[in-house]
């Protein structure tokens, strides 16, 4: 969107490479998984799964993160290109403050690193928020995208999946 910036800066907080590395994979084990827990409990409810598995299939997102994880899970052993076709890997993991302003016009958000830390000033639906993040890359070293943003469209497709299953209490 030609109207958003957005700015990252360092904020690692203390974390190391090893730290960051769970976190990261942490939030990846749990979206990659997700539609394995709802397929599992939609069987177990007599729901269809039609449309969890026709999202699941369709979502790019989804199978990036999947074969993350899978990879993961099982070593750099694997020499299959993954449910993706990419056989992606994450590098650059980094812990960073992701600036936006909101949908109203004249929005902002200030950040002022002062000796006595971070101070945000966001004004119309502006805010800061501190994500884990990185770089995945395919196979052939080209850039599939921002961890974050994957992480993002993958959830909307957990969220797709949930549509048109109802849950009563």
């Amino acid at each position: 969107d030609e109207r958003t910036m957005q700015i990252y800066q360092d904020f690692l907080g203390g974390l190391d490479e090893p730290h960051l590395h769970n976190l990261a994979f942490s939030v990846i084990e749990n979206i990659a998984t997700f539609p394995d827990h709802v397929t599992k409990w939609a069987r177990q409810s007599r729901r269809s799964t039609v449309g969890i598995l026709r999202v699941e299939a369709g979502s790019v997102p989804l199978k990036i993160l999947r074969d993350l994880f899978d990879r993961e899970k099982h070593g750099d052993s694997q020499h299959d290109s993954g449910r993706s076709g990419k056989a992606p890997r994450l590098r650059e993991i980094s812990r960073v403050a992701r600036m936006s302003t909101g949908d109203v016009a004249g929005s902002s958000t200030m950040m002022f690193l002062t000796p006595q830390g971070v101070v945000v000033r966001p004004s119309g639906g502006g805010g800061v928020v501190v994500i884990v993040t990185g770089t995945v890359l395919a196979s052939d070293d080209s850039i599939l995208g921002d961890l974050y943003e994957i992480e993002l469209a993958a959830v909307d497709a957990c969220e797709e999946m949930l549509q048109g299953l109802t849950v009563q209490g």
